[in-house]
């Protein structure tokens, strides 16, 4: 591993939902708030990010997002690792979405992110991007490159569906992620891993609160030996979620 030291990042899920917001922003236009701020905190039992594990017990998560016209979102995002009693990271990232076919949305980004390593912080620069398809199982393509601690580079496909729970508000929401490795924090290159995953989203006033579970699935051996994950992983979360 190139750096076991070094922690993860915000996982390309919760880039491709900061991404969206982002793609809703031009319709405010149309006489609505110009700016969208979005909050959230998130408690999981484990963190991983492209099936790499850099806690070794539960997290918390703070994100606030801003959105603007034109497709712009501005994110900070921090992790508190509970066993070490203090925050260890906190990233500063944007991004641009677009529609580039009535059916393509292509995203682009980039990000700083800051990671206290034990002895000192320091921060490595990253670049992402992607394709959203307006299709079944909303099929969207993200990559990234990392310049610094992470030196490499992976690429995710995601799946999702979400369908609502009766009058209630309520959304059950389902994900797959299936993940290319190359050299990407660790010395690796392949399919590493894909993951599965629900959540249900509960509306209570104007915060949506969140339970979720994750399972994540090791598809090769020396991607196991790299990370020292298990054959299967499982990640339990909840999270708050309010947009103003």
């Amino acid at each position: 591993m190139k750096n076991r030291n070094a922690p993860a990042r915000p996982s390309a899920a919760l880039v491709l939902a900061l991404v969206l917001v982002g793609a809703a922003a031009p319709d405010t236009l149309e006489g609505q708030s110009p700016v969208t701020t979005t909050a959230e905190l998130n408690a999981l039992s484990d963190y991983f990010f492209a099936g790499i594990p850099f806690a070794t017990g539960a997290v918390s998560q703070a994100t606030v997002s801003v959105a603007t016209p034109g497709g712009f979102t501005f994110n900070a995002f921090s992790v508190y690792d509970f066993d070490a009693s203090a925050v260890t990271e906190f990233d500063l990232y944007g991004d641009y979405y677009t529609q580039v076919a009535p059916t393509v949305g292509l995203f682009v980004g980039a990000a700083l992110y800051n990671f206290d390593l034990g002895t000192s912080w320091e921060g490595t620069p990253e670049v992402y991007g992607g394709l959203v398809f307006t299709a079944p199982l909303n099929p969207t393509l993200y990559v990234a490159h990392d310049f610094d601690l992470g030196d490499g580079t992976h690429a995710t496909l995601m799946l999702s569906h979400s369908a609502p729970l009766g009058a209630s508000g309520a959304t059950l929401d389902l994900t797959g992620n299936l993940d290319y490795n190359n050299d990407y924090y660790i010395d690796f290159s392949g399919f590493g891993y894909a993951d599965v995953g629900a959540s249900m989203g509960i509306p209570v006033g104007p915060v949506t609160v969140s339970p979720s579970f994750v399972l994540l699935l090791a598809l090769d051996n020396d991607f196991q030996l790299q990370t020292g994950i298990d054959d299967t992983e499982t990640i339990f979360g909840v999270s708050a979620t309010a947009t103003f």
